[in-house]
């Protein structure tokens, strides 16, 4: 009877905050489309809509953004492939199973929280409070406020704005599962425990594929919670940290390889700018910070989850601040480490206070308790009047995003076409038109791509322009006007095609015009010295690229039939001289690999990052394409395939080792 009232309080505790945030953003759970295009949601949508059965435990190719790419570049996979699963069970739309993921990922976050701050400090009432504060305050907005977004309170509902209006739902499930991977790595710090640290492998492994800003929070959370434990035990803390880190990432490796980190390493750097003295000095005054810190602390508390606590704050904190307000950085966007401050800052604030409240009288005590269930209250008529106001169902066939998404899909089917903006976010929520802009440009696999996709938007010369979208096979481009209802109307010169391309549709200031070019299709036969071999550089320098554009459209050269089984093969078939290529308009991965009648033929990186097909052939050719992933993805496939043995295998070794004593103490004879 006592473990069951030692329970009560929390399971009570649990049900508030459930009831509360539940309240808050219910019509989540049941509206379809709410008509925030700015977002990166329709982006999820589509992943969601159209990714394959079995990409899980296969490679597969993704076309439709960027000029292809393989799938596990498009985005962390879990918070679409939820989605999908959702819709399928749940028999409902992909939008609709998107914002009930949405609405579990906005109500899971806050009870993350409540439970491992419980577990780690055995206080289920300031828990309580800790949970309550961070589904019902934002004060990230007292020391870096939102300018850009106009919530500038700390009262503001920053959480569901950013989840619902932004794109930070698969970084709020991230951080929950990052939670819940240090509650158990606590446990498994302390005592060592098999269980424990597979609960923690899990739960990080979770973290990753929803976000990848879940391998930083981790890294974060991890060290903050290595240097509050005993300093004794450091070393065998952080080696055993190591060892879980290295096995989690081991079994997520194929939806995470090491070339896409690379990837949004560098993409960060050629966005952001790289590492600069600067970026030293601002890493290396957080790191002296810490050490103070961590002195500091070791002599004023022996509590370590407090410890814990601060060290978290300080360091989540030290990368917006000093982003906002020194205007240096060393980790890429910076500003969105505010989802990971906030939970540090009320965790610190909740339980620096705690000795101090409990040496008040009881009367003040209650007095206090009072006073913030009164303000928690407000808050919460406050957050769902914001809700009912953010969360409105529309009629998505309304809006610019749609209807330019289905007359697109009437004209050019499976061409590409580049869509720019929410256009582009949207369309293949909508349509499976292949488009060249619309991904997530960290995680982009072609520089060169994004330098083109680039020009488009900034350059007032349109025979510029239409030199990169030729070279990279588009056979239309939507232009978003000043007084278009597409949110983010990036063209520079938007009037720059008039008159120069023929226009085919124009509605609410966007107008589609037309690519005219000799073939369709993203098979090309060109002489080998048409190809481009350096990357090319901006203006004047583009005479590689208009000497290839003009062997795409030459009739000297003959055309290629194409035909895809699938995204991961394709057969292309016509006739190749032996001073002639065939230029595939899709980015190089070397899980590419090329047969030419019935023959091994190479493929080659060109200069603009596409694919060349070298097939050796002097007449007919039947060249078949075929992806595989490439070596990469088969040496993380097994490496995380042996690493889910290993751990399936250990953990039946220690099953049976509790097994096994249990079972010989039962078939003893009674004294």
């Amino acid at each position: 009877m006592a473990a069951h009232r030692r329970w009560l309080a929390p399971l009570v505790y649990l049900a508030i905050l459930a009831w509360v945030n539940i309240y808050i953003c219910r019509e989540l759970f049941f509206t379809e489309y709410a008509g925030h295009m700015n977002s990166m949601h329709g982006f999820w949508m589509a992943m969601a809509r159209l990714a394959p059965a079995g990409h899980w435990i296969k490679p597969t190719w993704w076309p439709f953004w960027y000029g292809g790419m393989p799938f596990e570049y498009t985005y962390a996979p879990l918070a679409p492939d939820l989605t999908a699963a959702y819709a399928k069970i749940a028999g409902c739309s992909v939008a609709r199973a998107f914002h009930a993921i949405s609405g579990f990922f906005y109500c899971l976050t806050p009870f993350a929280l409540f439970l491992t701050a419980w577990r780690m400090t055995s206080s289920a009432g300031y828990a309580f409070v800790a949970g309550l504060a961070y589904s019902l305050v934002s004060p990230t907005e007292l020391l870096v406020p939102d300018a850009g977004f106009r919530l500038r309170n700390v009262w503001s509902a920053r959480r569901l704005f950013l989840a619902v209006t932004w794109d930070e739902i698969p970084h709020l499930a991230s951080l929950s599962f990052t939670l819940l991977a240090i509650l158990f790595l606590a446990r498994s710090l302390q005592s060592r425990r098999w269980f424990y640290c597979f609960l923690t492998g899990i739960f990080m492994a979770l973290a990753v594929l929803a976000n990848a800003f879940g391998c930083i929070a981790i890294l974060m959370a991890a060290l903050s919670l290595a240097f509050a434990l005993e300093v004794k035990s450091l070393r065998s803390n952080l080696l055993l940290i190591a060892g879980i880190g290295a096995a989690s990432y081991a079994v997520i490796s194929p939806w995470m390889p090491p070339s896409l980190l690379e990837a949004i390493r560098f993409n960060g750097s050629r966005y952001e700018g790289g590492w600069t003295t600067g970026s030293w000095a601002a890493l290396l005054a957080v790191a002296l910070g810490w050490l103070l810190l961590c002195f500091a602390l070791s002599r004023w508390t022996r509590d370590w989850p407090l410890r814990f606590f601060a060290l978290f704050a300080y360091i989540t904190s030290s990368i917006p601040l000093l982003d906002a307000y020194a205007h240096e950085h060393f980790l890429p966007q910076p500003g969105r480490y505010k989802v990971e401050m906030e939970m540090g800052l009320v965790l610190l604030a909740v339980f620096l206070s705690r000795s101090w409240m409990e040496r008040l009288d009881w009367k003040v005590r209650t007095a206090v308790a009072v006073l913030l269930l009164l303000a928690g209250a407000r808050q919460v008529i406050g957050y769902r009047r914001f809700a009912k106001q953010m969360i409105r169902p529309v009629n998505i066939s309304e809006t610019i995003e749609y209807r330019t998404a289905k007359w697109i899909e009437d004209r050019f089917a499976e061409q590409r076409v580049m869509m720019p903006g929410s256009i582009g976010q949207w369309l293949n929520a909508f349509v499976a038109t292949p488009n060249f802009a619309g991904g997530s440009f960290p995680t982009a696999p072609n520089w060169t791509q994004q330098a083109a996709l680039y020009n488009v938007y900034a350059s007032p010369k349109a025979d510029e322009a239409i030199t990169w979208l030729k070279a990279f096979g588009v056979q239309a481009v939507a232009v978003s006007g000043p007084n278009s209802h597409e949110y983010w109307k990036p063209y520079r010169s938007p009037q720059k095609f008039e008159g120069v391309l023929p226009i085919l549709w124009r509605e609410d200031d966007v107008t589609v015009y037309l690519l005219p070019q000799r073939d369709s299709s993203l098979f090309h036969v060109v002489p080998e010295s048409a190809i481009v071999r350096d990357q090319p550089l901006y203006g004047d320098d583009l005479a590689e690229v208009r000497r290839y554009v003009a062997a795409l459209d030459s009739p000297l050269y003959p055309q290629a039939e194409s035909k895809w089984d699938g995204w991961n093969h394709a057969l292309i078939q016509g006739a190749v001289l032996k001073d002639q290529l065939v230029s595939v308009q899709m980015n190089y991965h070397p899980g590419w690999h090329a047969r030419a009648n019935g023959s091994a033929a190479s493929i080659f990186k060109d200069g603009l990052g596409l694919m060349a097909v070298k097939p050796r052939c002097d007449g007919p050719c039947a060249i078949e394409l075929s992806y595989d992933g490439g070596l990469e993805y088969k040496l993380c496939y097994w490496l995380s395939a042996l690493t889910l043995a290993g751990a399936v295998a250990a953990s039946s070794r220690v099953l049976r080792s509790h097994l096994v004593p249990s079972r010989r103490a039962a078939k003893q004879p009674l004294a």
